[in-house]
């Protein structure tokens, strides 16, 4: 049986370095399988495993998934940016050091199932296999499970192959978002900036409070170069200062911080300092 006659696997996954580094791993084996189960709890679908033998994790080139219900990262969609391989010694991997087990444990995600997918968020969102309806032996759902809003779970298929098969190209989201500004609320009376650093990185963490009634984002993290000494964040009339020892100052407003987001977004985290640093001084530097 095939679970993926819809889609070509050949052309589902996106070549990359960064990927083979942190995702990739050799097929697995029917005693992976079995060990990795064992150490989860859970029976993995067949899809998933169908999937993993044709490529062992690794980033998917469409990561967006249309809701009905927005969530902190976008009102009509969510975005994933890799999904994890069957095994243990990748760092992206389901039993790896930042895998599913890692997630529970140490952020705090509610323990209904396996979670697999990660996404552009560093860790603050996740895509999950729940089991709660089916047991750890059944088929489980595909579930979005977002600490930005008290670790809320939202319903995205039915099952794994559903999930895979539903996800988009993320440009009919931002083409969408970069033409229409005035729906990219944009708070900053009821916004608190910094800067976070994680495994992965360093980030310019953005959060705003909305008012009831209003679909928005709640938090958004825009991926920072490594190397940049930020000196200091502040926030004044509507824009967003961000000042560095060596490369200037940059400045965010309603008018550029869509096109900057959805350019850092694309291709997720596998981009040099080097792109992310042109990608800044394209619409921040001085203000764009």
């Amino acid at each position: 049986m095939s679970y993926f006659d819809k889609i070509k696997l050949a052309e589902f996954w996106k070549s990359s370095d960064y990927a083979r580094r942190e995702y990739v791993l050799p097929s697995p084996t029917k005693n992976m399988i079995e060990r990795v189960q064992d150490r989860l709890g859970y029976s993995l679908p067949g899809a998933y495993i169908e999937l993993m033998r044709f490529q062992n994790g690794g980033l998917p080139k469409n990561t967006c998934f249309p809701t009905n219900t927005p969530t902190s990262w976008a009102a009509n969609h969510i975005a994933i940016h890799g999904i994890m391989g069957i095994g243990d010694t990748k760092t992206y991997s389901l039993c790896g050091e930042l895998g599913s087990q890692f997630m529970i444990a140490e952020w705090g995600y509610p323990s209904i199932g396996i979670y697999f997918g990660d996404c552009p968020s560093a860790g603050h969102d996740m895509i999950c296999l729940d089991y709660r309806t089916c047991g750890p032996l059944g088929e489980p759902r595909v579930a979005y499970v977002d600490q930005e809003d008290d670790y809320k779970i939202t319903h995205l298929a039915d099952n794994f192959e559903l999930f895979i098969c539903g996800l988009v190209d993320d440009a009919q989201f931002n083409e969408v978002d970069n033409e229409s500004a005035t729906e990219f609320i944009w708070r900053t009376d009821f916004m608190t900036a910094s800067i976070q650093s994680y495994d992965c990185g360093q980030y310019l963490d953005l959060k705003q409070k909305l008012s009831p009634g209003d679909a928005g984002w709640t938090n958004k993290k825009l991926r920072l170069p490594k190397h940049w000494n930020v000196q200091n964040v502040s926030l004044n009339e509507g824009i967003v200062s961000l000042g560095t020892k060596s490369s200037g100052t940059y400045r965010l407003g309603l008018d550029n911080v869509g096109g900057l987001f959805f350019e850092l977004l694309d291709g997720g985290a596998d981009k040099s300092d080097i792109q992310l640093q042109a990608i800044w001084n394209k619409h921040a530097i001085n203000g764009g």
